[in-house]
């Protein structure tokens, strides 16, 4: 391992950020006024993506809930002001009146076998289910816009590879083209540096059109609509080979990925969702109050506001799929128009509900459904986490290799170039072993940026994997 660090770490990112244009091939690329760095382009695309506020309304909306069940646990309270004016009717010798009641109203369920605490709980457990999802979106995000920076530098730095070889084999090409006039190279030489031209020249082209798409899938990831007017650059660091094995990945998965995370609170929301709804088999027990003032007179008369209030109780229980239910309450009212004292009233009722619970027993099947599901989804987005993470894990470890190999071919193809360029200035090689070796040196140059890019994508894509967007760099 600390041989592949040592080649690593001795590796350099080609850049080539100011490539001369070869004549005949001038690149119509966009011009760019300033560059970025993979932070910035980061910061923006957590700003600008529009799924992140998608995900921000929704976690907002499941605060509101979880306010909502909270205020559900204390009473509720009303202030009532009501006013009745009475016109008289002349023909009918009727005089007119006026009535007025003010009071306070408060209601509060005393027992409910913990329905509303559950579905206070239940409120929560959706909050952090959709914070889960919120950070999901965002590590989701963060990917996006590494994976497509790298990728649109790499296409930027092959155009400079490609530019560099394209500018010397033009170079070769018009040498040539003198000594096959002077007969001093063959017909067969000539072709022979003619297509390393052509085949560089078509591969120039190929990354000019590669940088396009890269541009406008970088684009996309920042969440904006038409290409901005800065250009990714690189990282000059070094590329860096975190020591970390597979099975603590695996254990880092278990605790970060939001998915799991999700399915987690999921399986909390639902359970506490079936609690909730099994709670209709326990007595329930309702209190509400008033208490206030009112009264009444007819015109010309004096109106006196005196003290009004109710007390009442109500308690339901459900047997098989009905319902019985007693209620009685008590209630002192002030004279109203007529009558020359209070009111006081004392009721009692029972009834019975036939078959009004089948709704509450099918609502409690479903949410039991729900649980189930919610526990079998759990052991799948589990699997599943793992196994993505044994993917990237594998496609991390291949991606050092390839780099190892690019950067060994590259040593080797500056080698026989240099070789080259002695053996024909000294006439012991043919005239096209220089162009050729030329190509081979662009190509192994062009093997290594693919293969450092293919490496820091791996790295983000083992990121995300573990739901640990920023554990290695």
């Amino acid at each position: 391992m600390k041989g592949i660090l040592a080649v690593l770490f001795g590796a350099m990112t080609m850049v080539f950020s100011e490539a001369a244009q070869p004549k005949g091939a001038e690149a119509d690329d966009v011009q760019f006024h300033k560059t970025i760095t993979l932070q910035e382009s980061e910061k923006i695309a957590l700003e600008k993506h529009p799924a992140l506020r998608i995900a921000h309304l929704e976690s907002d909306l499941a605060s509101f809930k979880k306010n909502e069940a909270l205020r559900s646990l204390w009473p509720n309270l009303t202030l009532k002001g009501e006013e009745t004016e009475g016109k008289a009717i002349r023909e009918l010798g009727t005089p007119g009146f006026n009535e007025k009641s003010y009071s306070a109203q408060i209601s509060q369920p005393l027992f409910q076998g913990g329905r509303l605490f559950r579905i206070y709980r239940q409120t929560l457990a959706n909050l952090n289910l959709a914070r889960e999802k919120y950070a999901k979106v965002q590590q989701e995000t963060l990917y996006s816009a590494r994976e497509t920076f790298w990728r649109l530098v790499g296409a930027s730095n092959l155009i400079g590879v490609y530019s560099n070889a394209l500018s010397y084999l033009e170079k070769e090409k018009s040498d040539a083209e003198q000594l096959l006039k002077k007969d001093v190279i063959t017909q067969q030489t000539y072709l022979i540096i003619n297509s390393q031209y052509q085949q560089m020249a078509s591969q120039f082209e190929s990354a000019k059109a590669e940088e396009e798409s890269r541009l406008w899938q970088w684009t996309s990831s920042l969440g904006l609509k038409t290409p901005p007017d800065y250009h990714p650059v690189p990282s000059t660091a070094s590329l860096i080979v975190p020591q970390i094995s597979l099975q603590e990945c695996l254990s880092l998965a278990l605790t970060h990925h939001p998915d799991i995370l999700i399915q987690k609170h999921t399986t909390e929301a639902a359970l506490l969702g079936l609690k909730a709804l099994s709670s209709y088999v326990w007595p329930q027990l309702d209190f509400n109050a008033s208490y206030g003032q009112g009264g009444g007179a007819f015109k010309g008369e004096t109106l006196n506001l005196r003290e009004d209030w109710q007390l009442g109780l109500k308690l339901s229980r459900s047997f098989s799929a009905n319902s019985l239910n007693f209620s009685g309450f008590k209630q002192k009212t002030s004279p109203k128009l007529g009558q020359s004292s209070r009111t006081e009233i004392e009721t009692v009722s029972v009834s019975v509900g036939v078959l009004d619970g089948l709704k509450q027993r099918g609502e409690r099947k479903e949410a039991d459904l729900v649980y189930a599901q919610s526990q079998v989804q759990m052991d799948k987005t589990t699997l599943e986490v793992q196994n993505g993470v044994r993917d990237a894990y594998a496609g991390w470890k291949k991606a050092i290799a390839q780099v190892l190999i690019a950067q060994n071919d590259l040593d080797l193809a500056r080698t026989e170039f240099a070789i080259s360029e002695i053996k024909v200035a000294h006439q012991n090689a043919s005239f096209q072993e220089k162009a050729i070796s030329r190509n081979k040196l662009a190509q192994a140059e062009a093997a290594l940026i693919e293969a450092e890019t293919a490496y820091r994508v791996a790295i983000a894509a083992l990121n995300r994997a573990l739901g640990h967007p920023n554990k290695f760099a």
